[in-house]
Order: structure tokens, then C-alpha cells, then sequence
């Protein structure tokens, strides 16, 4: 759909990767109040090798393994809660602050409207962290723009699919 789109309308595509996606996820805490779901209290141990690293950080010189874990607040690579915690902060960038409008066929292709014109101006296809743009190049760059502020540096190839 989206390569005929792109075709149709002559427009170029792009796509990127976000890195380390699932470290920038919404935390427990934002997860919970999204949901309504209870706040989850996740703890873990921390291999042994690492210890020494950890009690050198300010707080942690006395942290004692045999009877303390450490809490993680948000999901993380790894975390059975981190594509979905990702997923929800990627939700609240393409749709909520940049209005992209998801498809009734599918809820990861995304379309971005000329309010004025009521006209189709990009295409957003999502998977996972990976994103296919199709538009006017200046339209795709300030999707871009506006997910590099939230999710850091990307790497946009052209004309690539």
C-alpha cells in the first residue's frame, strides 16, 4: 500500500531504525497510568561480576548482593514489557503530536493530512523500531525532526525500501 501510494503520488520514500528502542519506552509508572493497569514493581539481580562497577556510583558503595536488588523503573531490552512500553511512546509521538492517522486496515500504517486540503501529505508504515516514509521530503524531515527529539540521532535512508 505504501509503495503505491508513493508511486501514485510521486513521492520519494525514506526509511530509519530507532536505536535501542526498547531503552526508550514510557516507564512503569506512565505504562500504569496509560493503562489503568497496576503499577508494576520490577526488581532483578545483578550478576555477580558487576557489582563492583555498581558500588562505584554515588549511593551504592555499601550495596550488599546476599540481601538487596535493584528496582528498574522502566522497561528495558530484555523486559517482556519493552516493545509495548516502546510501542506506547512511539504511539504518543506519531499520533497524538504529529496527528498521523492510523489506516482502517492496518493500525502501523499511519497517514499525515493537509488539514486545509483534507489531502494525504505522508505515509508512516511502523515496525517495531523500524520506519518506511513516504511524502514530500520536507514533510518526511519534519516527521523526522520530531522523532529525533523525542528518540535521538537517526540515520534516514533515501530512496531505499
Amino acid at each position: 500500500m505504501q509503495g503505491c501510494e508513493a508511486a501514485n503520488r510521486k513521492w520519494p520514500i525514506a526509511c530509519t531504525d530507532i536505536s535501542k528502542a526498547f531503552l526508550q519506552g514510557v516507564s512503569y509508572q506512565e505504562l500504569s497510568e496509560m493503562t489503568g493497569e497496576p503499577l508494576r514493581d520490577v526488581c532483578f539481580y545483578l550478576p555477580p561480576t558487576s557489582i563492583p562497577v555498581l558500588k562505584q556510583l554515588p549511593g551504592y558503595s555499601d550495596f550488599y548482593a546476599a540481601k538487596e536488588v535493584l528496582r528498574s523503573l522502566m522497561p528495558g531490552t530484555g523486559s517482556v514489557d519493552a516493545p509495548r512500553a516502546f510501542h506506547l511512546k512511539l504511539a504518543q509521538v506519531t499520533r497524538q503530536e504529529l496527528q498521523l492517522v492510523p489506516t482502517r486496515t492496518d493500525n502501523e500504517l499511519l497517514v499525515l493530512f493537509d488539514r486545509n486540503k483534507g489531502q494525504p501529505v505522508a505515509i508512516l508504515c511502523i515496525h517495531v523500531d523500524d520506519l518506511k516514509f513516504a511524502g514530500d521530503k520536507d514533510t518526511i524531515q519534519f516527521i523526522v525532526d520530531k522523532l529525533q527529539s523525542v528518540f535521538g540521532k537517526l540515520i534516514v535512508q533515501w530512496h531505499s525500501f
